[in-house]
């Protein structure tokens, strides 16, 4: 006798706790965004760059690309996170445009990871206390965080200032 139910849903919900047990990784049922949509809500943070100058400034607009916000509990002992995207800040008087994706955590202020991208440059901060959560006004406010690039020679990024995301639809905790 076959069990179709163990070949299709168990067995791969097995393999991905192993996995995700083992350190092997992290298994994100959903990991899709929905492609960002004009939200009529103002950004602005302002960018201090010291290895590239000419990518400093304020970077803002008032109608802030957004997706939705979207709740991923991943299989292991990683605490679910609310996450959302957003595009479409230009920096005054320059042809750069600021976009990227922040993670925080379920019912709280704190937020996991933050990734900023300049031109297609992504830069990254991990657990931050200069980086909150504003459930009040639906925005992200960055204090002063210094994001870095991977690779060699790193470089990096403080950034001062709040980028919103959607109050429509938001998931139970986020």
């Amino acid at each position: 006798m076959q069990y179709p139910m163990v070949r299709t849903f168990l067995a791969p919900l097995a393999a991905a706790t192993l996995l995700a047990a083992c350190g092997g990784g992290v298994v994100f049922i959903d990991d899709d965004f929905e492609d960002s949509f004009s939200s009529g809500r103002t950004g602005s943070v302002d960018v201090v760059s010291p290895q590239a100058p000419r990518l400093s400034g304020t970077y803002a607009t008032s109608d802030v690309l957004l997706t939705r916000t979207y709740r991923f509990a991943p299989v292991g002992a990683i605490p679910p996170t609310c996450r959302f995207r957003f595009a479409d800040l230009k920096l005054e008087g320059r042809d750069a445009y600021l976009s990227g994706e922040i993670r925080y955590r379920v019912n709280s202020t704190e937020v996991v990871t933050s990734f900023l991208a300049i031109n297609g440059l992504e830069y990254r901060l991990d657990d931050s206390a200069a980086v909150v959560v504003n459930h009040d006004l639906h925005r992200i406010r960055f204090q002063g965080a210094t994001l870095e690039t991977k690779g060699t020679p790193t470089e990096t990024i403080t950034v001062t200032g709040y980028i919103p995301y959607r109050m429509e639809d938001l998931p139970r905790g986020c």
